[in-house]
């Protein structure tokens, strides 16, 4: 070990000398790369190492160098401990997130991420006055503020983190104060005023804060922020902003505690009032898929809630489903699916009653006659919505899902066809609907009885892509495991489905031949 340190010690002070500084850079890698972590890390904890003179490299307009000492500071910084990071180089990363160079400013986000996990260490983060030029990097290219926006949710999930981000102690949202927000706090308020990009990239930070807990929520709601969110969302003239702002409060939505603060401050209710009003909008085919969304994701988790207490939901999926844009109607029957995935969903969707099995009938003709991501967006709602979890296999709700299934007269045929062509991402979905049948005693019938359609399956020459083969045996393991088909099919070709999952998905038949030239 003296040996590396002192051949690694020689290394750096070569570098500080060198009029070649890529060059010795480029040597480091093979002597780091001959080094286990538990190697590295006795290496940098050593009182001789320094990596001063690699941060100064970084300082250059020599691409080629920054890039390699970028990647030697990755694979060094990574194996130390974040709380000596922080405290021997951070002065120097400071310093790097005002370089130009957007791999260093990366470099320095990536690691001040690792730093901002605990409570103790992101303390150290916030005291060294890191966090400020942290978020003015928002203002950069999107990269590096996808990577301010990770950093700053992880620094949040600290005490210490969230007190600095969120702090403040006001509950008047409409007509807040900023001098009672903490700096952090103040500069991303002052930073939504700049145009609105940014400010959607601020607002995106803290529904991502918010979402991580009740607290934090409380925290995030306190500074005023989500405030813009909902004026963004419900009262813009910006179409292209309000879509954004509604996409981040689906967001906001999906947790538990966020879906009941939309409720309890009367968002919910605005925003139903503009789905009522979608359909006078001129802009109603860019807002209206959002809308949907919106509350599609809250319908999954409440079902009957939603769509009892917010009937316009309901209307304006069977408009969709009506609609000759086969965007919007991917969307509706996407929505449906998302609602219908869970049992109480079924139930509430089968208690909509016509509505629900007209809004059915419309799937046939996208699943047969779209482009093909639509078709396999249509078929993957489908799949959802009649999926039926084994515990929850009674027979009224076997009955129901049999019931929606054979709304689409031709659609066994149309997954049968689909099956048997050469576009993968298309038989992929097939199959997936397939095995949703394979779980019910029903569903196992119709593709057992299909003619010839578990010969099709049984031929291990019909499917070459490695991944539908095990899509392929999944469906034939499910009829197996069952045990029903020797009552539907026979037990010749019961024998036959055992052999074939008995060897397995990837199975190859080899045929010995025996050459006969000369032998008459």
């Amino acid at each position: 070990m003296e040996d590396t340190i002192e051949k690694f010690t020689h290394l750096l002070a070569n570098l500080s000398l060198s009029d070649n500084k890529q060059q010795v850079l480029e040597s480091v890698k093979p002597a780091l790369s001959g080094l286990s972590r538990h190697e590295l890390t006795n290496l940098l904890t050593h009182p001789n190492i320094n990596l001063v003179s690699i941060f100064d490299c970084l300082n250059s307009p020599n691409e080629a160098q920054v890039e390699a000492g970028c990647l030697v500071l990755a694979r060094l910084l990574g194996a130390m401990d974040p709380a000596l990071v922080l405290d021997r180089y951070g002065d120097l990363m400071l310093v790097g997130l005002n370089y130009s160079s957007e791999k260093v400013v990366l470099l320095v986000l990536s690691q001040l991420a690792r730093c901002a996990l605990d409570d103790d260490v992101a303390s150290v983060l916030i005291k060294r006055g890191l966090l400020s030029p942290c978020l003015a990097k928002l203002k950069g290219e999107l990269g590096v503020a996808k990577e301010v926006i990770s950093l700053v949710v992880n620094l949040a999930e600290t005490s210490p983190g969230l007190s600095a981000i969120c702090g403040g102690n006001t509950d008047n949202m409409s007509g807040l104060n900023i001098e009672v927000l903490t700096p952090a706090c103040q500069q991303l308020v002052q930073m939504t005023q700049d145009n609105s990009i940014i400010q959607l990239r601020v607002l995106e930070l803290v529904v991502k804060i918010a979402v991580l807990s009740e607290e934090r929520l409380k925290a995030v709601r306190n500074t005023g922020l989500l405030q813009q969110l909902v004026n963004l969302a419900m009262d813009t003239n910006d179409c292209l902003a309000q879509l954004a702002g509604v996409e981040l409060l689906t967001l906001l939505a999906l947790p538990p505690h966020g879906s009941v603060w939309l409720e309890s401050t009367g968002v919910l209710t605005g925003m139903a009032r503009q789905l009522e009003e979608a359909p006078n909008n001129p802009l109603a085919s860019v807002l209206l898929p959002g809308l949907v969304k919106f509350f599609g994701n809250l319908a999954h988790s409440r079902p009957r809630h939603i769509l009892v207490k917010f009937p316009s939901l309901v209307t304006s999926l069977t408009c969709m489903t009506d609609s000759d844009d086969t965007t919007a109607q991917s969307v509706a029957f996407e929505t449906i699916g998302f609602i219908g995935v869970s049992l109480e969903g079924k139930l509430a969707l089968s208690e909509i009653g016509n509505r629900m099995t007209n809004c059915i009938d419309k799937l046939e003709q996208l699943i047969t006659d779209s482009p093909t991501e639509v078709r396999i967006r249509s078929m993957n709602a489908f799949a959802s919505l009649i999926k039926l979890d084994k515990e929850n296999q009674t027979p009224d709700m076997l009955s129901l899902t049999e019931s929606w299934y054979r709304r689409l007269p031709s659609v066994t045929n149309i997954i049968v066809n689909i099956v048997k062509q050469p576009f993968l991402d298309l038989r992929l979905a097939s199959y997936q609907l397939l095995l949703v049948l394979a779980r019910q005693p029903w569903g196992r019938k119709i593709i057992l009885r299909q003619p010839g359609f578990i010969e099709h399956l049984l031929d291990r020459n019909g499917e070459q892509d490695k991944v539908g083969r095990e899509e392929k045996y999944t469906v034939l393991e499910t009829i197996v495991d069952s045990g029903e088909a020797g009552d539907v099919v026979g037990e010749a070709v019961d024998q036959q489905l055992r052999l074939y999952v008995r060897l397995g998905p990837h199975f190859i038949q080899v045929q010995s031949q025996v050459d006969t030239e000369g032998m008459e």
